[in-house]
């Protein structure tokens, strides 16, 4: 079994005693071992720096005990050291590679922020949700740091409650920050834009208040309170009418509300007989039947297309024109193919015979390609549709041709 100073030796040189008082500690152990080691374990030529190193680790931990000195002469001499060359006094410990003590005093002065608590209510009857947080700034002192920190700081802040309510820039908001110590002295903005909101505004009203009251945020903790209030959106028909709306955003719009189909035939030029197929094979299936007969890669939609080309006498391979569809009403006695150019219902390029029993089938002409209007009052905009002058008709807004 090994002895408890070459226990002490070997965790010296693994390095576990890394700290001067786990070093002052095992050279007491070490002193109170040597009074019983025998002369092998003296002889260990690893004691003498051990103990070199032990004694400085101690005098810096113990600098009032004036036998440390005493001490460790003797258990030098029972290890048969020299005592001649002895350090009277521990050097002094060299400073450490780091940033300086003023460097560290301004780090720890850095303020940051933290979020102690957080509250939140939605008042549904009047579509407003109120945010309530307390906050905590580390490090702001009596006074306020360079305005900069500070900007940054309540930028931070504002934005975590926009992007927690979902605020948009024209929405209003009501602002209050208030301080523990100075609840009947908040600070309060009233029905601001949400984009006018900022960290600059409130440092300026904050030093306003800092004026008179220099210890308003003394602590650096405040309840920030944030009640957001969207801009009502525009009601009745003229939702569905976007001002300066360009015809691409428009048919974008469309698309998406499955209003108008739009074919995609990457393979071959059957944009109108598909658009034609689709729009008569609406109401005449199952839905499920309908919706798969509506993708792209669809058997049945190409399949009827085909046979529209092949009665009509149309090359699928060619770009289609008026020339086409005036082709294709000649073979389509039941129906009554009308062709829009614009995003308003009012330019109809082409329209077809009217016949008692014939069935509309709008279409849309735009850039060399057919859409199919499964829905022409939706997606124009209107209440009413005559059937037979293709005019569209709403109540609010009167005849538009």
């Amino acid at each position: 079994m090994e002895s408890l100073i070459k226990e002490i030796l070997l965790e010296w040189e693994m390095g576990a005693f890394y700290t001067d008082e786990y070093l002052a500690t095992a050279y007491t152990e070490m002193l109170l071992a040597l009074l019983k080691a025998s002369d092998e374990d003296r002889r260990d030529p690893r004691l003498i720096p051990f103990l070199l190193a032990g004694y400085l680790a101690y005098r810096r931990q113990h600098r009032d005990d004036r036998q440390a000195l005493l001490t460790y002469r003797m258990a030098l001499a029972m290890v048969g050291g020299s005592v001649d060359e002895l350090p009277l006094t521990p050097p002094q410990e060299e400073p450490q590679p780091g940033p300086s003590k003023r460097r560290r005093e301004e780090v720890e002065l850095k303020p940051t922020l933290e979020v102690l608590q957080t509250r939140e209510r939605h008042l549904r009857r009047f579509n407003t949700v109120f945010r309530e947080e307390v906050m905590q700034i580390s490090g702001l002192g009596d006074g306020l740091p360079s305005e900069e920190v500070m900007v940054g700081l309540f930028d931070s802040a504002l934005q975590r409650q926009r992007d927690a309510v979902g605020a948009k820039d024209d929405d209003r908001v009501i602002l209050e920050i208030e301080n523990a110590e100075n609840a009947d002295n908040p600070l309060w903005l009233s029905l601001r834009r949400a984009d006018q909101v900022s960290g600059q505004v409130l440092l300026d009203k904050l030093g306003r208040i800092l004026n008179s009251n220099q210890a308003f945020m003394a602590h650096g903790q405040f309840k920030l309170s944030y009640i957001h209030i969207p801009t009502p959106e525009a009601g009745g028909r003229n939702k569905n009418n976007v001002a300066n709306e360009t015809t691409e955003a428009w048919l974008k719009r469309k698309l998406d509300a499955k209003q108008i189909f739009a074919p995609e035939n990457e393979e071959d030029h059957m944009c109108l007989a598909r658009s034609v197929a689709v729009v008569k094979a609406r109401g005449k299936m199952s839905k499920y039947a309908y919706y798969r007969m509506k993708n792209p890669k669809s058997v049945v939609q190409r399949g009827e297309a085909l046979k529209l080309c092949e009665l009509a006498g149309i090359d699928p391979h060619q770009p289609c024109g008026i020339d086409e569809v005036q082709k294709l009403q000649a073979v389509l006695p039941d129906y009554r193919l009308c062709i829009f150019s614009d995003k308003e219902g009012k330019e109809c390029v082409f329209k077809g015979p009217y016949g008692a029993g014939r069935t509309n089938i709008c279409l849309l002409h735009y850039q060399g390609h057919f859409y199919g209007i499964l829905f022409p009052c939706q997606a124009f905009g209107y209440d009413f549709m005559c059937e037979k002058c293709i005019t569209f008709l709403c109540k609010e807004r009167g005849t538009q041709v």
